[in-house]
């Protein structure tokens, strides 16, 4: 929704703390500064990490269902699809994948808003639609209580990442939806969610069933039925993958390392 939007985001995670929230809006445009977040999302063919993420994006079983009815982002994650060669990769490049998965949730958004708008006859770039927030199902279908206790090191290990949301990617979660939960989920919860501000915790709902009714306030029947019939699993040879991929980031590293001696 505009430049006041934007601010807005980080003025509510900060609770309406001025100061604190033009803290958080400078420690953020350091650090997309330092990470080069704005050429990683434009796809450079200069910025290997663009290849190296897409590389990595085979074996992440999320993507987009659509847009909601009032045009927030529909995320749909099988958990049973994640493979253990997903976590092979090391922290930075997963770190990158996760950026890469957040600034298309970000374009996403944007798309929505502009739906949003449309639908309601507001134009122009201080419109006072906000921007829609991503809402997010994580699908447990077919996991049982053994596969999720030998899956706690990875959901642990992912959740680690969510600590770049929370820094910079303020207000992003409109609703998050675990669903069709094995019987000691909420074990495996306290250990992945307990960095999580309180604030983002009370966005989530977690059932032991598809949950339908909560999907009914954002989406059709048909995209419903969609969504939970999707499945992927990667393919290829997963260790010429993961050479791919260390090749690719220490390029960029290389890369990035002579432009700053470059700079002194």
């Amino acid at each position: 929704g505009g430049r006041e939007g934007c601010l807005l985001r980080f003025l509510q995670a900060r609770d309406a703390d001025v100061k604190r929230a033009s803290q958080m809006i400078r420690d953020t445009a350091k650090w997309r500064e330092e990470n080069e977040v704005n050429s990683l999302t434009a796809m450079l063919p200069s910025d290997v990490r663009s290849q190296a993420m897409a590389r990595m994006r085979a074996y992440w079983p999320g993507y987009c269902v659509g847009l909601s009815k009032d045009g927030s982002p529909m995320l749909y994650t099988k958990v049973n699809d994640v493979t253990p060669e997903l976590f092979s990769f090391d922290e930075e490049s997963l770190r990158l994948l996760y950026i890469g998965w957040m600034e298309r949730s970000l374009q996403l958004q944007t798309m929505g808003h502009q739906q949003a708008c449309q639908a309601r006859g507001c134009f122009g770039p201080e419109t006072p639609v906000r921007l829609p927030q991503n809402i997010e199902v994580f699908d447990f279908a077919g996991i049982s209580s053994w596969q999720l206790a030998r899956m706690a090191f990875m959901l642990v290990r992912s959740a680690t990442f969510l600590t770049i949301g929370v820094a910079h990617y303020p207000e992003h979660l409109r609703k998050c939806y675990i669903i069709n939960t094995p019987t000691i989920f909420s074990h495996v919860t306290n250990l992945v969610l307990k960095g999580l501000p309180s604030a983002t915790r009370c966005k989530m709902e977690v059932s032991c069933d598809g949950n339908h009714r909560a999907f009914g306030k954002f989406m059709e029947p048909e995209q419903i039925e969609a969504m939970l019939r999707f499945s992927m699993h990667p393919a290829g040879n997963h260790a010429e993958a993961q050479a791919e991929v260390k090749g690719m980031m220490a390029s960029w590293k290389e890369r990035r390392g002579l432009k700053r001696f470059a700079e002194l």
